[in-house]
């Protein structure tokens, strides 16, 4: 599988500044909710915050996911 198969995503911005992508279709959402365990996308959602929170210079802004009950994954990027 690849491309819209396993994810879909729209670039809201992209320059030196901001980041902004909504993701509507998610692999580890759809996989978590094909093997009926769809609680643990949950943990692969706050894993975001590991991977992205201490990188300097950059800010992770999420309102909601699709994999916590969200209509979407809203990434916003910010760097300083």
């Amino acid at each position: 599988m690849n491309g819209t198969e396993i994810w879909t995503s729209q670039f809201l911005k992209d320059n030196k500044k901001e980041l902004d992508i909504n993701i509507y279709k998610c692999l580890w959402k759809d996989t978590c909710d094909y093997f009926g365990c769809p609680e643990l996308c949950e943990l692969f959602c706050s894993g975001d915050w590991i991977v992205f929170g201490n990188i300097r210079r950059l800010t992770l802004n999420r309102t909601q996911t699709l994999g916590t009950g969200g209509n979407v994954c809203d990434f916003r990027f910010r760097f300083s």
